[in-house]
């Protein structure tokens, strides 16, 4: 049997991974002008470099290897830059502005909250239906191998109902970090994306993207307590870096005047 606070956390947990980014961008959307395909092209990137081309690659040479975690680093981030320069020169707006950069993260992180972490807890929520005995869900799940459906269940009747939550907010301590490495590659390529000095914004997204994944994977090995001091870390530097480089830009994009 599954408690009600697990249902509780699991629904909390799914609700709030579907619908603030989203809502977000379209409040900016109709308020500030966010263009739409930058929005669709950072949904493209996640889909195309993460969940395809990503795949392939830790499938081939290991989650854990060095090898591995840089190359797909090098993916996402050449991804983000392919997702950035197919974009229509001619649109009715500057793609030099800040807001096709913060359109397309927006994009990138609603196409990973969707795409990953809302359809597993979603699932989630289906399994612990099922084993509350709801029939229709207990129907749906037998499609399954036993076997994963048995284990799934397992661990979610004995996992403690806050590590949902948790999850959810190593979800949201995530967004700067995945802010800031969109708007090193944008940098480089409103920049024009040639020159030593314009080369270094996106060496920068590359290393950045490595150090988060590599790091974080050795802090998230001890437990939750570990990984969240690392992500708030990480997320507090992220946020301020942003601010501290491209604070006139917000200013100017998203003042009241």
């Amino acid at each position: 049997m599954v408690s009600w606070d697990v249902f509780a956390c699991i629904i909390i947990s799914l609700v709030l991974m579907l619908v603030p980014v989203p809502l977000i961008f379209i409040m900016l959307w109709r308020k500030k002008g966010l263009p739409v395909n930058s929005f669709f092209s950072g949904a493209a990137v996640f889909v195309v470099f993460y969940l395809v081309i990503r795949f392939y690659l830790t499938n081939s040479l290991g989650d854990s290897s060095l090898l591995s975690l840089f190359l797909s680093a090098l993916v996402v981030e050449g991804g983000r830059f392919i997702g950035l320069a197919i974009l229509p020169g001619r649109e009715g707006r500057n793609n030099y502005s800040l807001k096709t950069g913060l359109s397309l993260a927006l994009g990138y992180i609603t196409a990973a909250f969707l795409l990953i972490n809302a359809f597993e807890m979603a699932m989630n929520l289906v399994y612990a239906g099922a084993l509350q005995g709801w029939g229709i869900l207990s129907d749906f799940l037998n499609r399954f191998p036993r076997e994963s459906v048995d284990r799934v269940q397992l661990m979610i009747s004995s996992t403690p109902s806050y590590t949902y939550l948790l999850e959810l907010l190593s979800l949201y301590l995530a967004v700067p970090v995945q802010l800031l490495l969109t708007l090193l590659v944008f940098q480089f390529y409103r920049s024009g994306g040639s020159g030593p000095s314009r080369i270094v914004w996106l060496v920068g997204a590359v290393l950045l993207n490595f150090f988060y994944f590599q790091v974080g994977s050795f802090a998230a090995e001890p437990g939750w307590l570990t990984h969240i001091i690392f992500l708030l870390l990480m997320g507090v530097l992220s946020f301020w870096t942003v601010m501290r480089v491209w604070k006139g830009e917000f200013i100017d994009t998203f003042g009241t005047s």
